[in-house]
Formats: C-alpha cells, sequence, structure tokens
C-alpha cells in the first residue's frame, strides 16, 4: 500500500483514500486525519472523509490525535484464551492510582492480551497478590516488564521490581523472569511500535485484545496528543496512558526491531 506523503495536499490525499476505503485504507485514512502534523480540519472535504469514521473518533480528532490510530475495535478485540505453553507476559505500569498491568502471551509474531489489572491506591504488592490470584499457577513460566522508573528506590528502600521479586519469591512456584531495561524506549518509538503491531505495513493485525480488557481498550481508543502538539496529553483523563504505556514497554522488549550486529543494545535489570 502507498503511503501519502507530505508533498501532497491534504485534500488530494483525503481523495486517494475515499476512493477505496477498505480496512487498510480506512486506518490509514484515520491515521493521516489525526496526525498532528497536518490541520486537515481545514480541507474542503473533511467531512466526506470523517463519514467512513465513527463519532468517537471524530470527537477525538477534533480536539487533538489519536495516537493509536491504528487501533479498530472491530478488529482489534476478539475472545483470547491462555495458552499452556506459553509464558505469561506481565507488564506493569507502577502508578499509585491507579496501578496497573497488562498479561499478555506471544505466539509467533502475535500478541495476545488475555486480562489487565486495574486497582486504586494499590501497593506493588496488592497488584502481585491479584496477579497470583488470578494466575496461581501457570507452567510455562511468567516474565516480567515495565517502566525503568520502577528500579528506582522508595522511601520504604526497596525498588518497585525487587518488592515484585520478594513477593513471587516467596508466593509463586512458577519460574518468573525480568526483563526491564535500565532507560526507557523514547515515546515515539514505543508508540510507533504498538501502532506496527496494531497494524502491520502487510495490513496484518499482529496484536489482539479480549473484551474483558475494557481499559486497555478504552487506551487504544482514547489516548489522544495534546492539541497541535506531538505530546500525549495526559492530563485530559488521569486513568488514560497506564496500561497502554504498560502494553509499549512489553512490546519494545520482545517485538522491536533488532540492532544490528555491533550495534550497542541497552543492558537489563
Amino acid at each position: 500500500m502507498n503511503q501519502t506523503t507530505s508533498a501532497q495536499t491534504p485534500e488530494r490525499a483525503i481523495h486517494v483514500l475515499l476512493i477505496d476505503h477498505s480496512d487498510a485504507r480506512r486506518g490509514l485514512l484515520r491515521g493521516m486525519l489525526t496526525s498532528p502534523q497536518w490541520d486537515v480540519r481545514e480541507a474542503g472535504t473533511y467531512r466526506e472523509a470523517v463519514g467512513v469514521l465513527d463519532d468517537r473518533e471524530i470527537g477525538v480528532t477534533m480536539q487533538g490525535g489519536l495516537v493509536y490510530a491504528a487501533f479498530n475495535r472491530r478488529e482489534h478485540v476478539q475472545a483470547v484464551s491462555v495458552r499452556p505453553g506459553c509464558p505469561l507476559l506481565w507488564a506493569l505500569d507502577f502508578n499509585v492510582d491507579p496501578m496497573s498491568s497488562v498479561v499478555a502471551q506471544l505466539d509467533g509474531e502475535r500478541v495476545f492480551v488475555i486480562d489487565e489489572i486495574v486497582k486504586r491506591h494499590a501497593s506493588t504488592e496488592e497488584a502481585c497478590e491479584e496477579f497470583i490470584k488470578r494466575f496461581p499457577r501457570h507452567d510455562a513460566g511468567v516474565v516480567s516488564y515495565g517502566d525503568a522508573s520502577g528500579n528506582s528506590q522508595k522511601t520504604s528502600g526497596s525498588s518497585d521490581y525487587q518488592i515484585v521479586r520478594e513477593y513471587f519469591r516467596t508466593h509463586y512456584a512458577a519460574r518468573i523472569a525480568y526483563k526491564v531495561p535500565k532507560s526507557n524506549p523514547s515515546v515515539r518509538e514505543r508508540v510507533m511500535l504498538t501502532n506496527s503491531k496494531l497494524r502491520a505495513a502487510s495490513g496484518d493485525v499482529c496484536l489482539v485484545v479480549d473484551a474483558r480488557c475494557k481499559e486497555v481498550i478504552k487506551d487504544l481508543e482514547q489516548v489522544s496528543y495534546k492539541a497541535e502538539s506531538t505530546a500525549i496529553d495526559k492530563d485530559k483523563d488521569r486513568r488514560r496512558t497506564h496500561l497502554s504505556d504498560a502494553l509499549g514497554y512489553l512490546l519494545w522488549q520482545e517485538c522491536r526491531p533488532q540492532a544490528a550486529m555491533g550495534e550497542h543494545t541497552e543492558r537489563l535489570i
């Protein structure tokens, strides 16, 4: 599929996409309409173009571009069951309110988000307790991911990851590994990778979410950029961004393009 370029006018780009707004074209159209680089709201064909989008997308578009523009509930929300032979991938965002994490699995190139844990005013220990309550045993093991800031020591004297390690050491029988970078990827890189898993260049959907993950779905549908900016708006709704951030940290460790031979890669804890 040919990508639109900045050399094209918004009107021309929208016209080309309207000729055939198949699912793949529709996703590209949505991304273009919500791009902070193009003010297509002034385009004469704007109202016609947004006719292929739903009211939610139009509302967010008018205020700020959607961050996860490739997400489409009809394609990406599917029934997902636990695969016994694949490790559980648990990604955390150590925000105090809410404490947020996602549980996923990888099967080949595809990512399956099977559950979310969102707890108000919760501690790291309470998040671990809830995970074990939902997944008391998984013989294929668990891998933990998250924000590099979880390595920072808290006033209690332990970092969030130290707390997770200690809790699982004493409460969980299955093995658990940790894939947490010393520093986080850039927001731009993480967002681009997430969108590429939602829809690859080939048009394939490589990331699906179970319907039970209501807050993950809201994140992917609603997280937006600040108006006239490429900065993600974290103030409009304080409940948003935490789960999509956690998912992005997981994807960065498992799905990012591999560094060329001899190129520096970050260390993990």
